[in-house]
């Protein structure tokens, strides 16, 4: 009999029965709830999102080629004209209108202009009774060049601007999934400590339904009572209710992260050892700042964008404009040749608002003091990240620690159980200290688990800080 619960107490270190039909550690069920949710498909999504977007600005800002068709157009009216005598005559009047243009609009970034090319060609016909007039006109080509004296760089502050704004879209993509990671993990270990809770339970009914069994004899043959039997009894329908409620807990955690057929109640959910994972603290370190740096780009550059602005406003309504080009004019279409005339124009238009200069100081006062604000924010925000980060590795190795006190917890409650066994089959000690040993097993092995959830959390806080997978 001794023996037989000796046997019995060593199954407290069998995580899972060796019949289940799957093993599923961490990073399986890490990927089967990614898939399950389509975390990585959303994910996915919204990055082609945020790219297509950028796209179409960088549309906006790149060489632009249109083509205009208008008509042909035929006008028949009655229009009424007011003769000398003050009659009015009704002529009929028919127009016919139509032209054919081609435009290419060039943005030239480097310098703040742009570049158009036009090619256009246009014809016109009035008809009256036997009348005929007409006349064709064709630009063949016109190239112009408009320039702000300002040289401010519009489209090239833009698309430093979108850019930006891609990245950090894409730093915000990559939080969401390490958050949904840290979730998925949270409820991985505690669906562990569930079924663990559950295995301890029947394994602990096991060794009651022996020392029922024992006791009844003892108390056939006068040697306990039977209030022994009842206490034991007891014991054993709290263990079976105890199991009903985490087997609760354990679907209510499965329904929350993939559907009930993923995970059946028999599979294996294997418990990870601790991770052992080499930190590279000045590699965080530089991946903190970087990102953090990448966060605030966007508003960085915008106080920039406006501080150069600011410096070159006086000039930002004076530009310089030259075209040149060769045109034709004819009423008969053969002759257009013949009548080519080259076109050149020039210009410079300037408004400059003395109004505005006492504006435009304060502006810039207020533009330092913004980029003195952010620059402050920033440099905050990678203090306070850099203490979390020592933080946290600083918690990887309190875990640790934590970890080779617990196992030697568990060897010693181990064999301190073997010896009650022994003194409780000898009348020496009541089941009281059985039923306490037991319960700081489960516990221990219970801290274990959670020991080991506290690390891999501190690893995805270590991502979500960083933007880097470790795991």
């Amino acid at each position: 009999m001794k023996n037989q619960f000796v046997c019995v107490s060593l199954l407290f270190f069998c995580s899972l029965s060796a019949n289940s039909q799957r093993i599923i550690d961490i990073q399986s069920f890490i990927n089967m709830c990614f898939a399950e949710r389509n975390i990585i498909s959303v994910a996915q999504l919204k990055k082609k999102n945020y790219e297509l977007n950028y796209q179409i600005f960088k549309s906006s800002i790149s060489p632009s080629i249109s083509v205009a068709l208008n008509g042909p157009s035929y006008t028949n009216k009655i229009s009424p004209i007011t003769q000398p005598d003050g009659s009015v005559n009704n002529i009929v009047v028919k127009n016919l209108n139509s032209s054919i243009g081609v435009n290419v609009n060039i943005p030239i970034n480097i310098i703040g202009g742009s570049l158009s090319f036009q090619s256009n060609i246009s014809g016109y016909g009035y008809y009256k009774d036997d009348y005929v007039r007409k006349n064709f006109s064709v630009d063949y080509f016109d190239i112009s060049i408009r320039q702000p004296l300002s040289f401010f760089q519009e489209n090239r502050w833009n698309n430093k601007i979108s850019i930006a704004d891609y990245n950090e879209s894409i730093i915000k993509v990559n939080e969401s999934i390490f958050q949904e990671k840290a979730n998925i993990i949270n409820i991985f270990f505690e669906i562990l400590i569930c079924k663990n809770k559950i295995k301890e339970a029947e394994q602990q009914i096991v060794i009651y339904d022996t020392l029922i069994k024992r006791v009844k004899q003892e108390i056939d043959l006068g040697r306990r009572l039977i209030e022994e039997k009842y206490e034991l009894e007891l014991k054993k329908q709290e263990l079976n209710i105890e199991i009903e409620l985490q087997k609760q807990k354990y679907n209510n955690y499965i329904y929350s992260v993939l559907n009930d057929n993923v995970i059946e109640y028999s599979d294996s959910l294997v418990c990870p050892k601790i991770p052992n994972i080499v930190i590279n603290e000045n590699d965080l370190e530089y991946k903190i700042t970087q990102k953090i740096e990448q966060k605030h780009l966007v508003s960085k550059l915008n106080i920039l964008k406006s501080r150069t602005k600011l410096k070159r406003n006086i000039l930002s309504s004076t530009y310089i404009s030259v075209s040149m080009g060769i045109s034709s004019s004819s009423p008969d279409i053969n002759q257009l040749n013949d009548m080519k005339v080259s076109n050149y124009a020039s210009g410079i238009n300037a408004t400059i608002t003395l109004s505005n200069i006492s504006t435009n100081k304060k502006e810039k006062q207020r533009n330092e003091l913004q980029n003195i604000i952010e620059e402050n924010a920033i440099q905050e925000e990678i203090k306070q990240q850099k203490v979390k980060l020592y933080n946290n590795i600083n918690q990887l190795s309190i875990q640790r620690e934590r970890m080779n006190i617990l196992s030697l917890k568990s060897t010693l409650l181990t064999d301190k159980l073997r010896k009650q066994i022994d003194k409780y089959a000898m009348h020496r000690i009541l089941i009281d200290d059985i039923n306490d040993t037991l319960d700081k097993i489960l516990l221990n092995e219970i801290n274990k688990i959670s020991a080991i959830k506290e690390m891999f959390l501190t690893l995805c806080n270590i991502e979500y800080q960083t933007s880097v997978s470790i795991f």
